[in-house]
């Protein structure tokens, strides 16, 4: 729906979209012999741009609603 169908807006879903994410154990990702194994993610971020443009916004609106 981000990537593919057209800019991103809240206020035609009934509900917040939300993500997930779920990482594995490090067991299952980092392979060591004879350590103790652990990995650590960093720096992750959420991005993105605001375009408030009235027709634009009634444009993606009458999208959303069919």
């Amino acid at each position: 729906m981000l990537t593919d169908h057209g800019p991103f807006y809240q206020a035609g879903l009934a509900d917040r979209l939300s993500f997930e994410l779920t990482f594995n154990d490090y067991g299952r990702v980092v392979t060591s012999i004879g350590e103790n194994a652990s990995y650590q993610i960093t720096n992750i971020a959420l991005e993105f741009d605001i375009v408030t443009h009235p027709d634009l916004a009634r444009l993606i609106r009458q999208q959303y609603m069919g």
